[in-house]
C-alpha cells in the first residue's frame, strides 16, 4: 500500500507542478539566470514561484510523469515498475540538471537546472526506499508447489 500511496503522490505533485507551469500569474519573467542562456524553446519560460524554470515542454513533460503516477496508483505491480521508473528518470534529470555544455538545459528544450535539481533529487532519493528498500510482499495467490 505504501508503495501506491508514493506512486499517486508523486503523481499529484509532478502534475501540480506541470499545470502551475502553464499559469502565467504563477510565474515571473525575468533574465534567465547567471550562467544560463535562452533556451530554444522559450515559450512558457518563467521562474514558478519565482524559483523553479520552466517553460512549455518542461509542463508537458511533468503532466505525463504526473498523470502515469495517478494511473500507476490504481494496483501494486504497476505502481512499483512506476517507482521504479521514476526512481530512474528523476536521478537522470538530476544529473542532466549538474552537467554543462547545454546538457543542463536538455540542448535548449526545457531547463533543469536551478531548483529542478533539487525537486528531481529529492524525488529520486525517495523513489529508491519504494521501489528497491521498502518490504515488498508477495502479491496473493495459490502457494507454489
Amino acid at each position: 500500500m505504501p508503495t501506491r500511496l508514493f506512486s499517486l503522490f508523486a503523481g499529484l505533485v509532478y502534475l501540480l507542478i506541470g499545470v502551475c507551469g502553464f499559469i502565467p500569474a504563477l510565474k515571473s519573467s525575468g533574465p534567465y539566470p547567471a550562467g544560463y542562456g535562452p533556451t530554444a524553446v522559450s515559450t512558457g519560460y518563467g521562474m514558478l514561484f519565482g524559483w523553479m524554470p520552466v517553460n512549455a515542454v518542461h509542463g508537458v513533460v511533468y503532466v505525463l510523469v504526473g498523470v502515469l503516477g495517478i494511473v500507476a496508483a490504481i494496483a501494486y505491480p504497476i505502481a512499483r515498475a512506476y517507482v521504479r521508473g521514476l526512481f530512474f528518470f528523476a536521478t537522470l534529470l538530476t544529473f542532466m540538471g549538474l552537467l554543462p555544455w547545454g546538457v543542463s538545459r536538455v540542448w535548449g528544450l526545457m531547463p533543469l537546472y536551478g531548483w529542478n535539481v533539487f525537486v528531481n533529487a529529492a524525488v529520486a532519493i525517495t523513489a529508491v526506499y519504494f521501489a528497491f528498500v521498502y518490504p515488498h510482499v508477495r502479491e496473493a495467490g495459490p502457494e507454489p508447489v
